[in-house]
């Protein structure tokens, strides 16, 4: 999840603009304007950064293959910008350490292949018989 660490990392030293990168994004959704061409491709490339990491947790065997990335790509970049609005409204109330601590792990815990590690621990047991 070095992604939304990352992410986190310049959240904290542009709060600022990372909140208006959301807003305005939300604001111009329907425009025809060359300022929202420019925007989406910049917000593109996050999408297609966060489906790659995606697609090489799935070659990998290391996240789990039965949700689209598309919507899981939508559900992370999702949670980044919602616990930045979060922590950007409240941060009296949130450390933007343990926010990102917390959002990571939630992450994680959603995207890994439990079947998968179930597997590999299996396949660590010793197996009956003797061994030398």
């Amino acid at each position: 999840m070095a992604f939304v660490h990352g992410m986190s990392q310049v959240a904290s030293t542009w709060a600022d603009y990372m909140v208006f990168l959301i807003l305005i994004q939300m604001e111009l959704r329907n425009s025809d304007e060359e300022v929202r061409t420019k925007l989406m491709t910049l917000v593109g490339h996050l999408h297609r950064t966060v489906e790659g990491i995606i697609k090489l947790g799935w070659m990998r065997s290391r996240f789990r293959t039965d949700l689209k990335s598309s919507e899981l790509t939508a559900l992370i970049m999702g949670s980044i910008n919602g616990a930045m609005l979060e922590w950007y409204t409240r941060r009296d109330d949130l450390q933007g350490r343990e926010l990102t601590r917390t959002l990571r792990l939630v992450l994680m815990r959603g995207l890994v292949d439990f079947i998968t590690i179930q597997n590999v621990r299996d396949s660590r047991q010793p197996t009956p018989g003797f061994h030398p």
